[in-house]
């Protein structure tokens, strides 16, 4: 490896961290050590457990800390996250959309990544994952939590899944990829604007 590769590989490892954090909000919990990083296994998708930061900004990050705390330790995990979410403060469809398309974009364009829903290829690739509205707007927590039940992964990294497509051994899994630009004019269309 020579040295302007590490040095590009720095700044990339540099723009995804500020990113990441652009794009995820953190609770730090002392207790395990975690800051509030998902730590696998668990149950559900990455998506079930977390709120993003554009939809943080939709309430103010204040006031969203401020519901993050009162829920305590016996709030059910099985009700997702975002579902509470909405329900609390009664967010729109429209916006929720608009959150979600501020995510996609986030990581196309600052984390290099494919935005997709329900992702079934590899590990990491669930941090390519958008929220599904139509799943979530249907407020019915037994179609929500299969939804977004984890599944057994084939890989665990994006660059063997990447091997095993390009030699032809697999084939992805992934239900919907997501076309940034598309998603970006079907909201425009529904809704008038972006804002």
């Amino acid at each position: 490896m020579s040295a302007s590769e590490t040095k590009e590989q720095k700044e990339r490892t540099s723009q995804m961290t500020i990113a990441m954090t652009e794009l995820t909000t953190f609770d730090t919990d002392e207790a395990n050590g975690s800051g509030g990083a998902v730590i696998l296994p668990q149950k559900y998708r990455h998506r079930f457990y977390s709120v993003y930061y554009p939809f943080v900004e939709i309430v103010g990050e204040e006031t969203y800390d401020a519901w993050k705390e009162s829920l305590n330790e016996s709030s059910d995990s099985e009700i997702m996250l975002m579902l509470q979410f909405v329900q609390y403060f009664n967010i729109t469809r429209e916006q929720f959309d608009k959150a979600n398309l501020e995510t996609a974009k986030i990581i196309r364009d600052k984390l290099d990544g494919r935005p997709c829903m329900r992702p079934m290829d590899y590990t990491n690739q669930e941090d390519d994952e958008i929220y599904n509205a139509d799943i979530i707007y249907t407020f019915d927590e037994d179609i929500i939590n299969a939804y977004y039940l984890g599944p057994d992964y084939p890989y665990l990294f994006d660059f063997e899944f990447d091997e095993a497509v390009a030699d032809g051994t697999y084939t992805s899994q992934t239900e919907v990829w997501v076309d940034v630009d598309e998603m970006e004019a079907e909201i425009l269309a529904k809704y008038g604007s972006l804002d």
